[in-house]
C-alpha cells in the first residue's frame, strides 16, 4: 500500500507534468547549428539531417555564399543566434534561399546582403505549402534588380504568409507575392528604404474565386529625393477583404497606393479598406484603377492624409480609373488632402462618369475645393471660391469639412485581466488537496 506521504509525492509529480503540458508544450523537435565561414553546401548538409519542425541556429558572424541555400524540410526554422547578428552575402547572382514546393519555413532574424548584381534573396516554388510561412526580424540589403521576397503560385495555401519587422533597404522589390490561393497575408510594420520598382506588390490573390484576408499595415516606406521610384503599395487583382492601414509613405514616388482591379477572378463580393495612411510623395498619392469590373464590392477610403504637390498635370492626391458594376460603393470620407492648393495640381481627379461619394473631406482650406466651371459633367457646386486643391467633374465633394481630421486620443487603459484557461483549475484541485492534507 502507498502511504500518504507517496500519493501527495505521485500528485506533485503529476501537477507538475500537467502544467508542462498545459502551458509549456511538448515539442521533440531538434535544434541544429551552423557557424560563420560555412558555405551553402555545408548548410545544406544540415538540412538534409533535419525533420519538420526543426531550428537551425544561424551563429553569430559572416557567411560568404556561391551557391544556394536548398530548405527542402517543411516547416523548417532558420533562426539568427542574435538578432542581426548573423550576416549572409551572397558574392555570386544567385537565389541566396529557395524553398521547394509544398513547404512552409521560419525565417528570423537574419542579415542578408547583395555583394554583387542581380541576386534574388528568397524565393518560394508554390505549390499548396502545409505549414505557415513567417519572416521576421530581418534585413534584406542591395538586392537592387531583384525580390528580396518572392512567393508565387501557391495553388492552395490554407496557412498564412507573414512578413512582419523587417527591414528592405535599396532593393528592387521588396515583398512580391502573385497568385495565392484561399490564405491570410499579413505584411506589416515593416521598413522599405528606397526600393526602385515597388516596396510592396501583391497582384491575383484569390485565384480561382476563393477568399482572401489580407493585412498589409504599419509599415514604413520611403524613397530619395531625386530618385523618382515607382510605387510604395501595389494591390492587383484580390479576392475576399483587404486592409491598407496605418502606413506612412514619402518622397520620390510615382505612386503612393496603387490599387488595380478588385474581384477580376469573378467570385463572391469583395471589400476594402484604405484607412490612416500618411502619403507625402511627389506623384500620385492613390491610384485606383479599374474597380470592381467583373464583381460588385465595397471600398471604403477614410482618414487619410495625402499631401502632393504640382509637377505637372497629371498628377494628383486621388485618382480614380473606372469603376463599373452599379450595385458597388466607393466612399472617400474624412481624409486630409492637403498640398499646393487653389488651381495647382488635382486634389481630386477621375476619368470615371459614376458620381464619387467624396463627402467630408478636408481640401486644405475652410473654403472648400476649386471647381472649375468649365469643366463638363456633374455636379458643379460653383465653387470657383473655393482655395483648397482642386477637382474634376463627378466628385461630389458636398459637406467638406473646414478643419483637417485629426485621430481623437484613446483614453482606453489598454489593461486586460484575460481568462484563466479551464485546465489550469482542474490542475490546482490535486494542488489543493495537498495543501489541506498537509496541514
Amino acid at each position: 500500500m502507498v502511504n500518504r506521504s507517496g500519493r501527495r509525492t505521485v500528485l506533485l509529480v503529476l501537477l507538475v507534468f500537467g502544467l508542462v503540458f498545459a502551458f509549456g508544450g511538448v515539442s521533440l523537435a531538434a535544434t541544429k547549428y551552423v557557424n560563420p565561414g560555412d558555405d551553402a553546401a555545408a548548410i545544406n548538409t544540415v538540412i538534409s539531417g533535419t525533420v519538420a519542425g526543426d531550428t537551425i541556429i544561424f551563429n553569430d558572424g559572416t557567411y560568404n555564399l556561391t551557391g544556394t541555400i536548398e530548405v527542402d524540410v517543411d516547416n523548417l526554422t532558420l533562426l539568427s543566434e542574435t538578432t542581426g547578428g548573423a550576416k549572409i552575402y551572397p558574392t555570386v547572382p544567385l537565389q541566396v534561399i529557395q524553398v521547394s514546393e509544398n513547404l512552409g519555413i521560419t525565417i528570423d532574424g537574419l542579415h542578408f546582403e547583395a555583394v554583387g548584381d542581380n541576386a534574388e534573396c528568397i524565393y518560394f516554388n508554390g505549390g499548396s505549402p502545409a505549414s505557415p510561412v513567417t519572416i521576421t526580424n530581418s534585413t534584406f540589403v542591395g538586392f537592387e534588380e531583384e525580390e528580396a521576397i518572392e512567393a508565387s503560385s501557391w495553388e492552395s495555401m490554407t496557412y498564412d504568409f507573414t512578413v512582419t519587422n523587417n527591414t528592405f533597404r535599396n532593393c528592387g522589390y521588396g515583398v512580391y507575392a502573385l497568385s495565392f490561393e484561399g490564405c491570410a497575408v499579413n505584411i506589416s510594420d515593416n521598413t522599405f528604404e528606397d526600393c526602385s520598382d515597388y516596396a510592396i506588390e501583391i497582384e491575383d490573390l484569390g485565384m480561382n474565386g476563393s477568399i482572401m484576408d489580407i493585412q498589409v499595415t504599419g509599415n514604413r516606406i520611403t524613397a530619395a529625393d531625386g530618385s523618382d521610384y515607382y510605387a510604395g503599395i501595389y494591390v492587383g487583382n484580390v479576392e475576399g477583404e483587404t486592409h491598407i492601414s496605418d502606413n506612412t509613405i514619402t518622397g520620390d514616388l510615382e505612386y503612393g497606393i496603387w490599387v488595380n482591379a478588385f474581384g477580376s477572378q469573378g467570385g463572391s463580393r469583395v471589400s476594402a479598406f484604405i484607412e490612416k495612411n500618411e502619403i507625402r510623395v511627389d506623384g500620385t498619392g492613390m491610384n485606383l484603377g479599374d474597380l470592381f469590373g467583373s464583381i460588385p464590392g465595397d471600398l471604403t477610403v477614410r482618414y487619410n492624409t495625402i499631401e502632393t504637390n504640382a509637377d505637372d498635370n497629371e498628377e494628383s492626391g486621388i485618382y480614380v480609373d473606372t469603376f463599373n458594376d452599379a450595385d458597388s460603393t466607393v466612399t472617400f470620407r474624412d481624409n486630409n488632402i492637403i498640398g499646393d492648393t487653389g488651381v495647382n495640381s488635382w486634389g481630386f481627379a477621375t476619368m470615371a462618369t459614376v458620381l464619387i461619394d467624396a463627402q467630408g473631406n478636408w481640401w486644405g482650406d475652410a473654403s472648400g475645393p476649386y471647381d472649375d466651371k468649365t469643366l463638363p459633367g456633374t455636379p458643379n457646386y460653383n465653387n470657383l471660391d473655393g482655395q483648397g486643391k482642386k477637382v474634376t467633374s463627378y466628385i461630389d465633394y458636398a459637406n467638406w469639412r473646414t478643419t483637417a481630421w485629426e485621430e481623437e486620443d484613446d483614453d482606453s487603459s489598454g489593461c486586460s485581466t484575460g481568462i484563466l484557461n479551464p485546465l489550469f483549475l482542474l490542475l490546482l484541485a490535486p494542488l489543493g488537496l495537498l495543501v489541506r492534507k498537509s496541514r
